[in-house]
């Protein structure tokens, strides 16, 4: 029996992958989300919380693809990119007022620099009583 090891924290063998195989042969016009929810539901792999676990259903089933143990239908859609992060200068160049260089956008960077004057040392007792009064 093929002995596949642990993955996404469950023990898989030649049994659950070929469980898994039977499910992609028997409904080929499922997409992957679907897949996972019934495997998930399936194995009862549910959070403390209670909530069904398929996102870590799917994960599974995407590491088993890509080590070739079986095959998952094509993706309907592309993985979406997630943003840049954007850095100081591209931050400066989209700046609508460049003559200024500061904007909504880049004002928090623009502060950065400034350094308290002077600091003040309050009783947090004073702060109570004046808030109450």
């Amino acid at each position: 029996m093929l002995e596949v090891g642990i993955v996404q924290g469950r023990k898989i063998s030649g049994v659950e992958i070929g469980e898994i195989t039977a499910l992609i042969e028997a409904n080929p016009q499922w997409c992957r989300t679907q897949l996972s929810r019934v495997l998930a539901e399936r194995w009862q792999w549910y959070a403390a919380s209670g909530q069904l676990k398929d996102m870590a259903a799917r994960s599974l089933l995407l590491k088993l693809h890509e080590r070739g143990l079986i095959v998952l239908p094509q993706r309907r859609q592309e993985p979406r990119l997630r943003r840049p992060q954007l850095r100081r200068n591209s931050l400066i160049a989209s700046c609508p007022s460049p003559s200024l260089r500061i904007c909504p956008c880049c004002c928090l960077y623009a502060l950065r620099s400034l350094v308290p004057n002077c600091l003040t040392i309050i009783n947090s007792s004073d702060i109570w009583l004046n808030t109450i009064i």
